[in-house]
């Protein structure tokens, strides 16, 4: 790969993170942005009141409840391929990533959503980004990616895409319906997460193209 073509893909994972970092910027200089945030949660949370509570709590722990049992498929399928770089950055990324994300919660230190919202227990750390998005769009993220690049069946990677990206909304929308993350915190969470998953693709294809 030469250094023009190598200088432009690093361009994918700069863009969703340029994003992340004018949302920061937005969230700490517009206090009308919390009050469309709050007004876009009083609609959610109205629109989809026929979502049980449990359904809620199901979906927003997915992470915690699943991700060993999903990393560990993933971690055993590379294995199996012999594709040890992106097994070993997949972990690594996974292990590390509230490290990495609470940085900027303490740079930014944005509360919580208002009492009147929280239909969970209170939480203590600060808002922004969304930790459980951060982390969903890395899982299914890059799980995305292991797929297309195994998968020869295009029905099974574009359902597989579909599904993943389900779970990666509904994990989101969670968030919001439990009140204790604000819209831009998802999205943030999202653009963070995106901006990693980006970041481990590229450097998997450098790998690759290196052996080649």
């Amino acid at each position: 790969m030469n250094t023009k073509n190598n200088l432009k893909i690093w361009l994918l994972p700069l863009i969703p993170f340029c994003l992340f970092l004018l949302a920061a910027v937005c969230v700490c200089s517009f206090q009308k942005i919390t009050d469309f945030d709050i007004y876009i949660i009083k609609l959610l949370q109205k629109t989809f009141s026929f979502i049980s509570y449990n359904f809620s709590i199901n979906i927003s722990a997915f992470f915690k409840l699943y991700s060993s049992v999903v990393l560990f498929i993933v971690t055993f399928f590379l294995v199996y391929k012999k594709d040890f770089g992106l097994n070993i950055i997949y972990a690594i990324t996974i292990f590390s990533s509230k490290n990495f994300y609470d940085i900027f919660k303490n740079i930014v230190q944005r509360q919580r959503p208002p009492l009147e919202l929280l239909h969970y227990h209170q939480l203590d750390d600060f808002s922004f980004p969304s930790g459980h998005s951060y982390n969903i769009m890395i899982l299914f993220g890059v799980l995305i990616y292991i797929i297309f690049k195994y998968s020869k069946n295009n029905i099974i990677k574009y359902s597989s895409a579909a599904i993943c990206t389900i779970m990666i909304m509904l994990v989101g929308l969670s968030r919001l319906l439990l009140g204790v993350h604000y819209p831009t915190d998802v999205i943030a969470g999202f653009l963070l997460g995106l901006t990693t998953v980006f970041t481990i693709c590229i450097i998997d294809k450098q790998i690759s193209s290196d052996k080649n």
